[in-house]
This record gives C-alpha cells, structure tokens and sequence, in this order.
C-alpha cells in the first residue's frame, strides 16, 4: 500500500468481495479480517472512521495503521467532536491525487491535535501523542479526574467514604476502558501472591469476588478437584495472615460452594472458577458452528452492536439443517443461539467469533467445499481405530474434514492407504479430504494418560487399587516417600531431567495426599517402561500422544479460532511425524519436575522440537476429581 490510489482501491476490493488480492505488497483479507467494522466500508468516511476506531493493540502492518488515533485520547474529546475531524480527515483523502504517495510519518492522533486547536481557539489534547499507559497514564487521568472533581463533595476522593470511592471507580473505569475496583485489591493481590499453581488469575466482583484460573477446566472432576485445592490453600493462607481471618465454607455460590473470610474486619465472599467456555454450549455447539459459519455470509467479526441480529440470522439456516451435521447437532446450535439470541454481553461475542474465526480460515483456502462431520469421517475413524488400535483422535484429532472428492474406503486398506486420503498441505486439494482440528482460544493441549494403556493392560498398574484408595493419611505420606525414591532413581542416570522435590511438610488431608500419590504413581509406573538413559524419551511420548503425533497419524491442520473474529491460526501437524526433545547442537534444556507441597500432583516443564520448530510444554499429573490419577498437556506455546 504505497498511494492514496491504493487505498481508495481497498473499497473497491470489498464492493466486491475481492478480499484475496494484494493491495501493494499487503494481502488485503488479512487487514479486512484484522479492523472490526472495515468489511462493511463503503465510502471513505467509513475506511477512516474503522482504521480510528481500530483498538490500539490491533495491528495490520499496512499503513491503516496510521489512521488509528490513540484510545485514551478518543475517550476523553467529545463524539460530536471526533465526528467532525472525521469529515474533515476523510474529504481531505477523497481530495488526494490517486499517483500521491502516502505520508510514511502521517499521524492521527497530531492531526486531531490540530484540528482541535484550529476548530476551538487553540485549544486541544496534549500528551497522546505517544501514548504509553503504562508509563504516561498518570497525565490523562489526573487531567480527567481534575475536570470531574466538582462531583466530590469535597472536591476531591475521601476514601474512607464509601460513595466517592464509588465514584472514583466508576471514573477510573471510564479512563482505563475496563472494570476498575479499588476496595479489594489488596486481597486480590495477596491471594495472587501466594496461590500460583493453577494459571493466571482472573478476579472479578467487589464483595462476592470470582477468582477464575486459567489453567483450570470449566468443568468435570479435574475442575472439582483442582478448585477444591485452590479452596484448601486459602484456608490455609487464612491461617498464615494476620490481616486475614474466619476462614468459613458456604454451600451457596458455586457447585463447590464459597469460602468466606475476613479481610481487615470485612467479610468477603470468594467462588473458584475454572477458566470460562465463555458460553453453557458443549462440544456439539462449537464444532457445528463451524459448518454453520462456513455455508453463512458473514465475514466481520461479532460486535454487541450487530450480535442480535445476526444471531437471529443464523437460527434461520441452522432450523433448516447444517450441512455435513448431524440433525441432533443442529438443533443444539438452535437450541444455543435461541437461548443468547438477546444476551450481547461480551463473553458470549468473544465465543461466537472463535466459530467464526475458524470458518473464515476454512473459506479463504476451501471456499465453497463440504465440511463433514457424519457418514464418511464416522466410517474412516472406525476403520482407522481398527488398525492402529488407537482411540480415533489420537490416529486423527480432525473434528471435521473438508471433503473434496470420493473418500470410500473398503475392507482390505491398511493404515497407509487411510492416511494417504488427506492432503498434505493447507489448501492443497490433490487427496479427496483436509483433517482439520478446532480449538478454543487458549484451549488445553490434550489428554495424555490412555498412553500407558500401551505398556499394560492392567490398569491397576498405574492406577490406585482399591486398597490404596482406602489408605489413611499416613498410609499415602509412607507412598509418597517411597515412589519419590523410586522416581529418584529412575531419573539419577538422566542428565536431561531435573526432579525438584520442594522441602517441607506435606499437607495433612486426605483429598490431597491422595491426588499426590495418584500422579506419582502413574509418573513412576511410565519410567519404568524405559531405561535411565530413555526416561525424558517418556516425557516426550507423553506429548506426542496428546498432541496425535502417535507415528501413525495423517496430516492434520489445527485451526485455533480467535475471539477477536479475524481468521484463525492455522498450525500444521505432518504424517507420521513425531515429536522430540528440544535441543540446540545436542545441549538439552533440562526436562524439570516440580513436585511442591501444595500443589496435588507434579508439574513437568521442557521443551520440544515439532516441524523443526520449538515450543515450551507444560504437563500436569494429577488428581482427576475422584480417585485417579491423569495425566493432561496444559500448555503448548511455539517459542
């Protein structure tokens, strides 16, 4: 994008429905996907009004970016004066030569100052410029907090009184552009201090304060048991603290209940959560999605201001039947979209657009194909199954595949001929279908546990026995030792593993002791499947196993929806492709397990090489809610 002729050209293009061409050396789809509201321009005064409006942490690489004005700045000037300088940006576009080039230095935010100090006797904005909240927010804020004073009754915050600090919030609030609570950080922060084994903590509310972990599951009995670890471990930081005191457990709030205690004198009520689904909708409703996504003609992302309708758009197509969906699918993604049809709140826009997302992804390589879910992709995964012996989604995690020819299968194919059905390459259309795998926006890797189903058919091997769940405390601290030893000296020989064992006493409670002793024995019963010299060879296998890196799998492309609702990450996982351990001219970042006082399981850290690329892992092993140990890939991140 060098000209102003370029840019008008980008209206065209959307007219149109253009998006694959390039404008200049930029590729016009991904910049429309990227800025809500820019696949809906239609003249000038649209395109400027979008790149302005485009929030801050958006970026496109192409000159559009220059159209955004910093959003503090936008927050404070008034509508119907930011309207103005719009007009007045976009005639002054409009009246450019098409051969112009356009200005490298150009800068939106000095424009506006400009324009403001013309329109309004030199007055205007200063210090946005260069906006950095991080560094600079303490100018605006006071500027703003300055201008509202007079709503005080004493011309400024006292907070000792429960109305200004009130209000002090609720201006905050509008300043930062998110929920701003004064009055309970301190506890906020001390929870956050020392409960840090289950992710990065999201709290919300003022006296009833959710307290949602990322790396803990919405639901099941992982979720039960982890949320009940976090419960534990704020009785016993209530015990530790002198600010903190009353540690008490209530039935109501959560399926687990609410801890309440009090924090300097006041009562607070604390529910554990597990990180949001941002929707009730099970696994049925965000697959179907895809394909409902994929047949619809819709190409921006949701906003709270389009989400009704287009919902009630969607319920139309979807009551006539989803294409390659079961009915039984269908009517869940009716049943779904009729129950948020008037719900815009953020949670369910952010997880509508992650469908939405992978769809998009679908159709810029395979627009106008069939998507599958039933008949044929059942059939494979049988067939396949049957040959590997593996569970269909660890031969082939695709949830769907992109049918382009005849797919039939008989009797006599093996594994190879199976395989030899998906293309290899992302948009490639040699091979009849493409394995496409969905993910949720910061979903969990995979499960990983079924693996030890390969070295022993007894599961007891590596899960409790029914004396072993019976065991007293005492019994399971006397196992803990004992496999710790054995983990020790299975590890001792390997120079790529580092087993952390933290020093102190464990805690005293069954659930717990219980979990710890169920990890360390399916950890222990693994290593033991190997030599000392192959141990991190284990480990690795854990992931390959997650991930369907099993040796035998197909090429399957994992498609990861965004919540902003532009285009998906595609990430490619090739046939027969196995994972290993990460290493530069043969030195190893050591394999680290963490084996702590409070956390109710082990957690394994290290780092892969997957497709010549590396990525850090996380597992944990753990309790899984009741009596059993799991073994589950919490994170996978390309480093």
């Amino acid at each position: 994008m060098e000209t102003y002729g370029d840019l008008k050209k980008i209206l065209k293009s959307i007219s149109r429905k253009q998006k694959g061409e390039k404008i200049g050396k930029v590729a016009l789809d991904g910049v429309v996907g990227a800025i809500p509201g820019l696949g809906t321009a239609k003249s000038i005064f649209d395109l400027v009004r979008a790149g302005f409006e485009k929030p801050d942490t958006i970026k496109t690489n192409s000159w559009l970016d220059k159209l955004d004005v910093d959003d503090h700045m936008s927050a404070i000037v008034d509508d119907t004066v930011e309207n103005d300088f719009l007009k007045f940006i976009s005639k002054e576009i409009e009246g450019e030569s098409d051969d112009t080039k356009l200005d490298p230095d150009f800068n939106m935010s000095k424009k506006m100052q400009a324009h403001l100090k013309k329109q309004h006797s030199g007055r205007s904005v200063d210090g946005v410029s260069s906006f950095n909240l991080a560094k600079e927010q303490k100018d605006p804020i006071t500027r703003y907090l300055n201008s509202t004073a007079y709503k005080f009754s004493k011309g400024y915050p006292d907070m000792n009184n429960k109305q200004d600090v009130l209000l002090l919030e609720i201006l905050l609030s509008e300043v930062i552009g998110k929920e701003i609570i004064l009055e309970n950080q301190d506890l906020i922060s001390l929870i956050n201090k020392n409960i840090k084994d289950y992710g990065d903590l999201t709290p919300t509310g003022r006296d009833t304060i959710k307290l949602t972990y990322s790396d803990i599951p919405n639901r099941g009995g992982t979720s039960d048991s982890m949320r009940n670890d976090v419960y534990d471990e704020i009785k016993d930081l209530v015990d530790r603290e002198e600010s903190l005191s009353d540690y008490r457990k209530e039935q109501e709030g959560s399926s687990l209940g609410r801890a309440v205690v009090k924090f300097n004198g006041k009562d607070y009520k604390l529910i554990v959560k597990g990180a949001s689904s941002d929707s009730s909708s099970g696994t049925d409703v965000k697959e179907a999605l895809v394909s409902l996504f994929y047949i619809a003609d819709i190409d921006s992302p949701f906003t709270k201001e389009n989400y009704e309708n287009r919902v009630n758009q969607l319920i139309e197509i979807a009551e006539k039947g989803i294409p390659g969906e079961s009915s039984a699918a269908s009517d869940k993604v009716v049943a779904y979209l009729s129950a948020t049809s008037d719900d815009n709140k953020t949670g369910n826009v952010a997880f509508i657009n992650q469908p939405l997302s992978s769809a998009l992804a679908l159709k810029s390589v395979y627009p106008g194909q069939k998507l599958i879910r039933t008949g044929v992709f059942d059939s494979i995964r049988k067939k396949a199954q049957s040959l590997t012996g593996l569970p269909a989604d660890k031969w082939n995690p695709g949830d769907l595949y992109v049918q382009l020819g005849d797919a039939s299968i008989s009797e006599d194919d093996n594994i190879e001929l199976i395989n030899d059905l998906f293309n290899d390459e992302w948009g490639g259309d040699t091979k009849p279908l493409t394995s496409v795998s969905l993910k949720q926006a910061e979903a969990q890797g995979g499960k990983a546990k079924a693996l030890l189903n390969k070295y022993s058919s007894a599961k007891e091997d590596y899960n409790l026995t029914k004396d072993e769940i019976n065991f007293d405390n005492q019994g399971y601290i006397e196992g803990i030792k004992r496999l710790r030893d054995d983990i020790n000296k299975l590890v001792g020989g390997n120079p790529n593993i580092k087993y952390d064992i933290e020093s102190g006493d464990l805690k005293d409670e069954t659930r717990f002791l219980r979990g710890k002793y169920a990890a360390l024995k399916s950890i222990e019963f693994l290593f033991r499947q190997f030599g000392a010299s192959e141990v991190d060879d284990a480990i690795v296998a854990l992931v390959g196993f997650a991930l369907s890196l099993t040796g035998v799998n197909p090429t399957f492309f994992k498609v990861t929806g965004q919540k902003s609702g532009s285009p998906g990450n595609v990430d490619k996982f090739p046939r027969g492709q196995n994972v290993i351990l990460y290493n530069v001219d043969g030195d190893y970042d050591p394999i680290k397990i963490t084996d702590s006082t409070t956390f109710g399981g082990l957690k394994i850290d290290f780092k892969i090489e997957k497709g010549g690329q590396p990525y850090s892992v996380s597992i944990n092993a753990r309790n899984n809610g009741n009596t059993q140990g799991t073994l589950e890939v919490q994170k996978i991140k390309k480093i």
